[in-house]
């Protein structure tokens, strides 16, 4: 059996892997035992993680890191295709899906090894949780997952992410970097928390009723091909929803600091069985495309919208990083508490993050006309900046009121992508 096993240059190793997995990114210059050599450290690695028992926190932990390094390379090398043959499915992304059901990776804000804890054992409240990158980067592809439908199931931290959420653009960005290239991961997990409270969590909170009724093609859910960056398929038919506050709650919920506390959001459409929109998207050539004055002048200040640059090694990174990226327009219509509306905007592609492809930035104006006449109706804009998460299935972001005003009305929206 050794000797079957070591013959052939080790080979043995390499059919094996791909009868599990799909197939590596391995230096083809390497000789053949060298590459099976490497099929074989591989296969060893992921196969004893995916056995493993791993209670994830923060992903600081040396255990806890090594599993996410794993799984983060499963998910980057999901749909890869060997030869050019056009993959029917990714054996990395159902093994990982697997893997989420029996560990906790995908709760975001698990609080770390080191927070003090209640004689019940739950942490104490009002801490904050800071996860590490690497947690928030996989836990941004696991969106699928850290959204679906989970009845009873904590979640932690949501007074901080409401406050994130609702912060101004001046206070928190979407991107964590001069030119719009580096992301706020830590911003998005909160988007992520604080959609994952609303829509999945308790069947007594407001969009949860109707987001069970949706059927299993009309949720969130994962990429379809293999992750890269630049040009990729974009869907047209997404569904979605925003959160709002009163003018009260938007003044008084940077003062929340009482632990387990938080203000009441309000969404469109919770009181009358209506609580999701329907957005149509296609792409449009430049002659096509629909960007009058007015909606140029309420993005000038957005962020990755106008690149900002602040000395010459980060003018020389935008530079590097603009050529790497392009923009695609498009046009839209949508249905909103039975009211129509019009969006037009652009998609435009971000650098790897982290090693991960796939990203994209999406700059979306929502606007209405008059009926009679086909004007736009200035009074009633309505301005969209998200990111278009890797594999363009989901897009989270902030909305805000395009009239102008120092005191900015905004919150998150989610939209995701349910073409047949």
């Amino acid at each position: 059996m050794q000797n079957a096993i070591e013959s052939d240059h080790g080979s043995f190793w390499h059919r094996r892997f791909l009868t599990v997995y799909d197939k590596p990114e391995i230096a083809t210059q390497d000789d053949r035992a060298k590459q099976n050599a490497k099929y074989r450290q591989l296969y060893v690695l992921r196969s004893t993680l995916l056995r493993s028992e791993i209670r994830y926190s923060d992903g600081k932990d040396a255990r806890e890191e090594k599993s996410l390094q794993v799984l983060l390379g499963m998910l980057v090398q999901s749909f890869s295709k060997a030869r050019g043959d056009v993959s029917a499915g990714s054996k990395n992304l159902q093994l990982v899906k697997n893997f989420v059901k029996n560990h906790n990776i995908h709760i975001p804000f698990m609080p770390g090894r080191s927070h003090r804890r209640t004689k019940q054992g739950a942490a104490v409240p009002g801490e904050t949780f800071m996860s590490s990158k690497l947690l928030l980067i996989v836990q941004c592809l696991l969106a699928a997952d850290v959204l679906c439908l989970q009845s009873g199931q904590v979640t932690f931290a949501f007074t901080d992410s409401q406050k994130a959420v609702y912060a101004s653009r001046g206070r928190r960005p979407l991107f964590a970097s001069y030119g719009g290239v580096g992301i706020d991961l830590e911003l998005l997990v909160h988007h992520l928390t604080f959609w994952k409270y609303w829509l999945a969590n308790d069947p007594q909170q407001a969009l949860n009723g109707g987001f069970r009724q949706l059927i299993e093609a009309e949720r969130p859910r994962y990429w379809e091909s293999k992750l890269n960056n630049g040009e990729s398929t974009f869907g047209a038919s997404w569904k979605g929803t925003y959160a709002f506050l009163s003018d009260h709650a938007r003044h008084v919920l940077p003062l929340n600091h009482r632990p387990g506390f938080h203000i009441q959001d309000e969404f469109p459409g919770e009181d009358n069985g209506m609580p999701f929109q329907d957005l149509n998207l296609r792409i449009v050539d430049e002659e096509a495309h629909f960007w009058p004055d007015i909606f140029d002048l309420h993005f000038k200040n957005n962020e990755a919208y106008r690149p900002v640059v602040k000395t010459r090694a980060q003018h020389r990174l935008i530079q590097d990083e603009a050529d790497n990226t392009n923009s695609i327009r498009f046009k839209g219509d949508g249905d909103d508490q039975m009211d129509n509306f019009l969006a037009s905007g652009w998609l435009k592609s971000l650098p790897s993050q982290m090693g991960v492809p796939g990203w994209k930035h999406m700059t979306m104006m929502k606007y209405y006309v008059e009926p009679d006449t086909g004007v736009i109706n200035d009074g009633n804009l309505w301005a969209y900046s998200g990111i278009v998460l890797p594999g363009s299935k989901i897009i989270i972001g902030r909305w805000w009121r395009a009239d102008g005003s120092e005191d900015e009305d905004s919150g998150p929206f989610i939209l995701w992508c349910v073409d047949p």
